[in-house]
């Protein structure tokens, strides 16, 4: 209960600007980004491969530990290398 009346919050806050740019474009499912941080940041702001953001949006159903398999599969395509939005720190 403490942490989510914490500093939770602003992970998740810090998580979310990260991941979903502000833009008021019509084509929202594909306006987020695959944010690869340091360890620190992986573990408690993006826990559970949620950094995997863009595959996540691609596909949802797919479990949180495959998505960094989803992501290698989807750079093998064109399209995915050159639309998608990907940032390390």
């Amino acid at each position: 209960m403490v942490p989510g009346l914490t500093f939770y919050v602003l992970f998740i806050r810090l998580r979310w600007l990260s991941e979903h740019p502000y833009d008021r474009s019509a084509d929202v499912g594909y306006r987020t980004r695959h944010v690869l941080g340091t360890l620190m940041e992986r573990i408690f702001i993006e826990p559970l491969n949620v950094n995997y953001h863009t595959a996540h949006h691609l596909f949802p159903a797919v479990p949180l530990s495959n998505l960094p398999q989803v992501h290698q599969r989807l750079l093998q395509h064109p399209a995915y290398r050159e639309e998608s939005e990907r940032y390390r720190d």
